[in-house]
């Protein structure tokens, strides 16, 4: 699953067209560009599949995807629950994708 695949559900949801820029995609606190965990490969929404560790990562180097929207929603819970028990965490990571 890839961050458009995300963002294109969501918005299909919205009774939003596709995404297609980065305004689109910034309204679900999804980034257009990013970049690989493991090897650093640049990234954008069709080839960055997000992680369970919070990170994204290219198709070949992938450790932990999201194989569908019901498993991505409920790490998104999960993480909101963390989050309104503690304070935001910072990362300094320019890597690091929290979405929500």
């Amino acid at each position: 699953m890839t961050l458009l695949e995300i963002a294109t559900i969501l918005a299909a949801r919205d009774g939003k067209p596709e995404p297609t820029n980065g305004e689109d995609f910034a309204a679900y606190n999804i980034p257009m560009f990013a970049g690989c965990q493991y090897c650093g490969e640049t990234l954008a929404v069709y080839n960055a599949h997000p992680q369970h560790n919070g990170y994204v990562s290219c198709k070949q180097c992938s450790r932990a995807p999201f194989v569908d929207m019901e498993e991505w929603e409920a790490r998104q819970e999960l993480e909101a629950s963390a989050h309104d028990s503690t304070q935001e965490e910072a990362h300094d990571d320019d890597n690091y994708v929290h979405l929500r």
